[in-house]
């Protein structure tokens, strides 16, 4: 019986217990979510919720007349999470691996179908939560891809997941690669995307997002601040210049093997720049923008300098250009330094202006020497005057200083006035060149070279940046009037009167040759700078342009030889193209009608119109492409063929046959006007690479 007793109230007491901690639960229980609620679910949240940066759209930069130089594309990783496939789609997934696999294979052309086919199969197995299969998709890759099989269900069923980037595109790969420029990772870059990083990037908005299975989703109402998209970012670039200055220097490097070279063109009015190209020579002997040498590399100019030289002379009245000049027959000896000319024992005395012409070093250094030697801070006052305190920056990053050496300075000797005199102990960058030239071309106005003209949204500028004169005057009108003279004088009877023949404008400029220095250690024997720079018409002057092209290894090394070439290329084009556009200078539109295109639509026209066209050889008819010449009262077919490498004759072609032909050959093509093609640049018959551009008007 006690036996019993013990057992009841071993039980009640069990009982008592269970029903006591019951209680502590329950009253635990409603104290957590009631006076503790807000704690936890705050904890809870701040476990699956994050705060997304959503990125703001960079800024694109454009050209003068609106062509996109940089923009930000979207590019998508596509992966797969085969995980929710086999939940949803177990039954079904097995027969639309091989469609798949096909269609990834067609759209990426990356991997054969097979690749795909075991990729699919291998990670459906596994049930993999996140395969990557594409990392450069396009939005269009993608929208397409959302409408196939499984993937169609949508992101929670299909098991399509995609990520977007932004990367930055240049439409014109590496035209104005390095004045476009870049920024890295680290926020450390070049170009125009680094000095207006600012503008261009805009910020960032935030937003909050909950985690969720295979990724995040947007909290409502979540969003913490919108993102601003960067402003857009205008230039005075202009594309057609640009392609034609790229190609002649690009042309001209790989003919003179040369290490490096720039060209800058400038509009003389306003001193907008047109083109600037920086190419350097790669390890492959292939060339690219990697440097801008036109802002951010100081040479010891050479023979250009000696405008200044003469500006100096003529401003001061030292000199008249029918003054002679005793050269010593091209050799002279400064103190302990001797100096020569390219050009030596042909001539003992010369007219001041045949020494401007002739380039004699030992003329000008002479000259200036006898002029200034008791008062050298006269002559270097004019480097002062056009550099010093004129801020010429074109508004890009890393853009040099000029370096010259005051008569003050402890480096000074008695040999530095003529060493600058004839364009050494001093180093200018080849924009603050190409400023002086401008300068006389535009009578005596010294611009600030002007690079970007503002930046803005959607059209609006937010600040712009008008062209603006540093100097209303670098010398005297009679000055001017001179050096213009000198200048012309140059290329009609001096160093550059071979290359400049035959043109039909004038052009005025000055070559040079600079030997290329070694530190302190003085100069190499075999490394020069060739450089051209002047403007054109020289009686209406609209363009200014400088050529540099460092260390040609073949084919010569003289500024007439190597750098004015590529300057006649570049001014004839641009002559052609914005000058003289309304001229009509096709030599092969004969008799008024000549015609070129596809011999099919010939014997349709033939056929149709009831015309009676002589094929003058039997095996004309073969002939894809046929010319059509009317002599007389009879319509004569001659056979139309192309030579790869040589730009073909598109005179009297149709846009569409001109296109055909010419893109065909690789060559890239704009126009203007319609009708029939009655100009193109370059010249049939010109030799040509692939990606170059040729220019058609029609009428």
């Amino acid at each position: 019986m006690n036996i019993k007793k013990d057992i009841l109230w071993r039980v009640i007491l069990s009982i008592g217990l269970i029903v006591v901690f019951g209680i502590v639960i329950i009253a635990s229980t409603v104290r957590v979510q009631v006076s503790e609620g807000d704690y936890w679910r705050a904890l809870s949240d701040s476990l699956t919720t994050r705060t997304h940066e959503i990125p703001a759209t960079r800024g694109s930069i454009f050209s003068e007349d609106g062509n996109l130089l940089a923009t930000s594309i979207p590019k998508y990783k596509i992966s797969i999470d085969f995980k929710v496939i086999h939940d949803y789609h177990r039954d079904s997934f097995q027969r639309y691996i091989p469609v798949l696999a096909r269609r990834f294979s067609e759209k990426f052309n990356s991997h054969s179908r097979e690749y795909y086919d075991r990729i699919i199969r291998t990670n459906y197995k596994k049930k993999s939560r996140y395969v990557v299969i594409e990392r450069n998709a396009t939005y269009i890759d993608l929208k397409d891809i959302k409408e196939w099989p499984v993937f169609s269900a949508g992101r929670f069923k299909g098991g399509l997941i995609s990520e977007e980037r932004t990367i930055r595109k240049n439409p014109y790969g590496g035209l104005l690669a390095r004045t476009i420029g870049y920024v890295n990772e680290n926020g450390v870059g070049a170009g125009l995307e680094a000095t207006f990083q600012d503008q261009l990037a805009g910020a960032n908005g935030e937003i909050v997002v909950r985690r969720i299975s295979g990724g995040y989703k947007p909290v409502s109402d979540g969003l913490i601040a919108e993102p601003r998209d960067g402003l857009d970012i205008f230039t005075t670039i202009n594309v057609e210049i640009q392609d034609i200055a790229h190609s002649a220097l690009v042309n001209a490097l790989e003919r003179h093997q040369a290490e490096f070279g720039c060209v800058i063109v400038m509009e003389v009015k306003t001193g907008k720049i047109k083109a600037l190209v920086n190419l350097s020579r790669l390890q492959n002997g292939q060339y690219a923008e990697t440097f801008n040498y036109a802002i951010g590399r100081n040479i010891e100019p050479g023979s250009t300098m000696k405008l200044l030289s003469a500006l100096a002379l003529l401003n001061d009245k030292k000199i008249r250009p029918q003054d002679s000049v005793d050269i010593n027959f091209g050799s002279y000896k400064f103190y302990d330094r001797l100096i020569e000319d390219s050009e030596k024992g042909t001539h003992k005395n010369l007219t001041f202006r045949q020494v401007f012409e002739k380039s004699s070093n030992v003329g000008v250094a002479r000259t200036v020497h006898e002029a200034y030697k008791e008062s050298p801070d006269d002559f270097i006052a004019y480097y002062r005057r056009i550099f010093e305190g004129n801020d010429l920056n074109l508004r890009l990053k890393g853009a040099t200083k000029p370096i010259w050496i005051n008569p003050t300075d402890s480096l000074w000797s008695r040999l530095s006035l003529v060493s600058t005199s004839i364009g050494y102990s001093v180093r200018l960058s080849p924009v603050n060149i190409l400023s002086l030239y401008n300068a006389v071309a535009n009578n005596g106005h010294l611009m600030r070279p002007l690079l970007v003209t503002g930046y803005g949204k959607m059209g609006a500028i937010q600040e712009e940046f008008d062209p603006q004169e540093v100097s209303s005057s670098i010398c005297s009108q009679t000055t001017l009037d001179t050096l213009k003279s000198l200048l012309e004088g140059v290329v009609n009877d001096g160093t550059a009167k071979w290359v400049m023949r035959d043109l039909p404008f004038q052009v005025a400029g000055k070559t040079g040759t600079a030997r290329v220095p070694k530190g302190r250690s003085g100069y190499y024997h075999d490394r020069y700078n060739a450089s051209f720079v002047g403007y054109f018409p020289a009686d209406e002057p609209q363009y200014s342009c400088y050529v540099l092209v460092n260390h040609p290894r073949i084919g010569g090394y003289y500024g007439s030889s190597v750098a004015a070439p590529v300057f006649r290329e570049i001014a004839h084009q641009i002559y052609a193209q914005r000058i003289r556009v309304t001229v009509d200078s096709m030599d092969k539109i004969r008799d008024q009608f000549t015609l070129r295109g596809n011999t099919d639509d010939f014997k349709q026209i033939e056929r149709h119109l009831q015309l009676d066209i002589s094929y003058l050889s039997r095996n004309t008819k073969k002939f894809e492409w046929i010319e059509l010449v009317k002599t007389g009262d009879t319509l004569n077919a001659f056979p139309l063929t192309t030579i790869k490498g040589t730009i073909p004759d598109a005179g009297g072609m149709g846009l569409r046959d001109a296109l055909y032909i010419l893109e065909n050959l690789g060559y890239k093509v704009k126009f203007k006007g319609n009708g029939k093609v009655v100009e193109q640049s370059p010249e049939p018959g010109t030799s040509a690479h692939p990606g170059q551009t040729i220019y058609l008007n029609l009428k």
